[in-house]
């Protein structure tokens, strides 16, 4: 937990509470911000394929972090087999 630059209050065990229903409902930065959360470890345990899982799921929706992370893990085969085709499809 942290005070922002705002001076607001940032608990990211809490707000990944909130992410996963909202994710599960299709919420594409719920679903963004999870796979972050995954890739980095942050709240949760560190799983490439859980961050490969939600990251897709808003890359599909069009969310453009979401595509350029997708492609870096494609890239480097973090949480999926490194593919540079795949890798280069998603960050076009």
């Amino acid at each position: 937990m942290y005070v922002d630059e705002r001076g607001i209050i940032q608990d990211s065990q809490e707000a990944a509470k909130w992410y996963w229903p909202t994710a599960e409902q299709g919420y594409v930065d719920a679903q963004f911000r999870l796979g972050v959360m995954y890739d980095q470890g942050e709240s949760v345990p560190q799983n490439y394929q859980e961050a490969v899982k939600y990251c897709r799921l808003a890359s599909v929706q069009g969310h453009a972090n979401a595509l350029t992370g997708l492609g870096i893990m494609c890239g480097q085969g973090q949480g999926i087999a490194q593919d540079d085709v795949l890798a280069h499809m998603w960050l076009a």
